[in-house]
């Protein structure tokens, strides 16, 4: 029995895609820029006009090295997938000829693939008396449907006479008497050789070397655009900018000095810090004492906070936003060190 072999050896795709890319890119080369006839005699606008073609031409090469591996891979998985399909497909036992009434043998079972049609389709010869008949995986005859006579729509009749070089086919309709002849050419055909392919794929298919190239440039290319980007988001925001440079950066130490001195200022005593919590940032909880016995609950903690963002509000620390406690004359909560400058940023906005 024989059967059609989807998948081929990997150089046939490899071949497949570098044939695509050549004709794509040859179409590419040929398309014309259009330049005002007052510019064509302009050194400079043709040479322009010659590199943005090279360009052009550069990246389109690229697009197609970076699709390569990922499109040969995927045409052999789908050809993989069709074998398996024909492979994994059950033949029909006990198929007899109509004529000699003899059982059929199988001799290939094949894929057929329409815009109406997906169906691996068995084909069974009679030893005997030469029939042939075909049925589809869900069971039903493939049927050979007559052609119709474009005047009257009529069966046409089918007559066929083969030769050394040629078969012909004469269709004849059998009301109007319209004839249609078709001759199959069996002449072996010289398959048109393309004399400039291989010249044209070194030039438009990208080696492995020249694609890594391609890779870096891209790379380069994006680096340059974000540096690009970040100079105008700088100029764009200058002021928020400037506002983080102006921050001071303080270590703990520091905050510590200067929030003890701002709290005792407005009757807040005995600022106690706990062991600071260090991962992403650096976060310290901390208590005091409000020392004002006539302060009520709410006072005492809004007041604390009013305080505390305005030591802060200069510098890389902030009140995180759990806001502050009491606890009968004891205020707590919790601050946050910021480094980078995108966290930075963050809370200047």
């Amino acid at each position: 029995m024989n059967n059609y072999k989807h998948l081929q050896p990997e150089q046939y795709y490899v071949d497949l895609h570098d044939k695509i890319t050549v004709d794509k890119l040859r179409i590419s080369e040929s398309a014309k820029i259009n330049i005002p006839k007052t510019d064509l005699s302009d050194e400079g606008a043709v040479k322009a006009v010659s590199a943005v073609t090279e360009m052009m031409l550069y990246f389109e090469k690229g697009d197609r090295y970076l699709k390569k591996k990922a499109d040969i891979t995927r045409w052999m998985e789908i050809d993989r997938e069709k074998d398996k399909r024909v492979e994994s497909a059950e033949p029909f036992s006990g198929i007899m000829c109509p004529k000699c009434k003899k059982e059929m043998e199988l001799v290939s079972k094949d894929l057929i693939e329409t815009t109406s049609m997906n169906s691996v389709l068995f084909l069974y010869d009679c030893k005997i008396c030469d029939n042939r008949r075909a049925f589809y995986e869900n069971g039903e005859e493939y049927e050979s449907k007559p052609d119709r006579c474009l005047k009257c729509d009529t069966d046409m009749i089918k007559s066929h006479k083969k030769t050394k070089n040629a078969i012909t086919t004469l269709s004849t309709c059998p009301k109007c008497k319209h004839k249609d002849k078709y001759v199959y050419d069996l002449k072996e055909k010289k398959e048109e050789i393309d004399l400039n392919f291989e010249a044209d794929r070194k030039r438009f298919c990208l080696s492995e070397e020249e694609g890594q190239e391609y890779i870096r440039a891209l790379e380069n290319m994006d680096r340059f655009k974000k540096v690009m980007d970040d100079i105008e988001e700088r100029h764009k925001n200058k002021e928020v900018y400037d506002k983080v440079t102006k921050l001071k950066k303080l270590p703990i130490g520091e905050i510590k000095r200067i929030m003890i001195e701002a709290l005792e200022k407005d009757g807040y005593g005995d600022l106690q810090f706990d062991k600071p919590e260090i991962g992403r940032f650096v976060a310290v909880s901390f208590t005091a004492q409000d020392n004002k016995l006539e302060r009520s609950e709410y006072d005492s903690r809004h007041k604390l906070k009013k305080v505390i963002d305005s030591v802060l509000v200069e510098t890389n620390w902030r009140l995180m936003s759990d806001g502050i406690s009491y606890r009968m004359g004891y205020v707590s909560g919790k601050i946050r060190g910021y480094e980078g400058e995108d966290e930075l940023l963050k809370i200047i906005k």
